[in-house]
Formats: structure tokens, C-alpha cells, sequence
């Protein structure tokens, strides 16, 4: 069920990327709204990066030990 649910949700991240980029350009939308925008995009661009960073590390353990 949760792997289930994480490829539909995966299936949408470009566009939700896409729709923040557009609401983070528009002249019409308030610098608060930009801001959280920017925020949203920060924090996950974070976790993501810690977690490829994670799982590389972990490849790589697991290679090492497999010599």
C-alpha cells in the first residue's frame, strides 16, 4: 500500500515543481506566498539531497563489505 501510494505520488512531483516555480514567477501573487513557495522547495530539495547522499553511503558500505 505505501510503496503503492509513493508511485502515485512520484508520478506528480514535476508538475508540483512546476506549479511552485510558476506561483514563485507570478507578479500577481503576494512576496509572502513567493516565499513560502521558496521555502517548500528549499526544504524538500534538502531531505532529498541527504537522503541520496544516505543511500550512496550505504551502496557503498555495502559494496566494501561485500570484498
Amino acid at each position: 500500500f505505501i510503496r503503492s501510494a509513493t508511485g502515485r505520488m512520484q508520478m506528480f512531483l514535476d508538475e508540483g515543481v512546476q506549479i511552485l516555480q510558476n506561483i514563485i514567477r507570478d507578479k500577481g501573487v503576494s512576496p509572502q506566498t513567493k516565499v513560502n513557495g521558496i521555502q517548500i522547495l528549499f526544504n524538500q530539495c534538502k531531505v532529498w539531497t541527504e537522503q541520496t547522499d544516505i543511500l550512496e553511503r550505504l551502496r557503498a558500505l555495502e559494496e566494501a563489505e561485500k570484498q
